[in-house]
């Protein structure tokens, strides 16, 4: 019963042998966020140590610009799981039958 729920959450309901889009879309927000974690920790890392201003105001840009990216993929990656969930719920209830 525990594997026939995990099978389900993992592969896809409309082809079996790739895995869903829900598993999908939360391995992209996982790997955005890690990806906006380390950006936060190397502006914190840049403007602690011991640098010129130029290479703080560096550390900012290229930090402020991976949280960006990172949060448009958090967004997007989530959407996706979102979608995949509803999807997969969806067609558990409503099977699509093959004439």
């Amino acid at each position: 019963m525990f594997t026939k729920i995990i099978n389900w959450v993992i592969y896809s309901s409309k082809d079996p042998s790739r895995y869903s889009l829900t598993i999908k879309g939360s391995a992209g927000w996982v790997a955005a966020s890690i990806v906006s974690l380390l950006a936060v920790m190397f502006q914190e890392e840049v403007n602690t140590g011991d640098v010129n201003s130029i290479i703080t105001m560096l550390g900012d840009i290229v930090g402020s610009g991976l949280q960006l990216v990172s949060q448009a993929v958090e967004w997007v990656a989530l959407v996706l799981a979102l979608y995949g969930a509803i999807r997969k719920i969806y067609l558990t209830i409503f099977p699509k039958t093959i004439v």
